[in-house]
């Protein structure tokens, strides 16, 4: 099975949320298993993680994986702030 791909922006704040939004939308539809490169991530606010958060909770209700290429420390500590590391497959 192929799987998709998907790079995340520097910034993934609220201005950048509907672009991202609507690649993901489409990585759900194909149903297949996503990777996502977030580790040039060097902003984020909490709509980005809400988002990234609810990407991770529609692949994984169709049975698939979010596997991540990589992970910048900003992200990761985005996550750890709203208890929501183990989308990111860390605890």
């Amino acid at each position: 099975m192929e799987i998709l791909n998907i790079v995340l922006p520097d910034a993934l704040k609220i201005d950048a949320v509907v672009d991202v939004k609507q690649q993901m939308d489409a990585l759900v539809k194909a149903e297949a298993p996503v990777d996502v490169d977030a580790g040039s991530v060097a902003s984020v606010d909490y709509s980005g993680v809400q988002l990234l958060v609810a990407f991770c909770r529609e692949v994984e209700s169709r049975g698939q994986e979010v596997q991540w290429a990589s992970v910048s420390d900003v992200l990761r500590d985005a996550f750890r702030d709203v208890d929501a590391e183990h989308y990111l497959g860390v605890s």
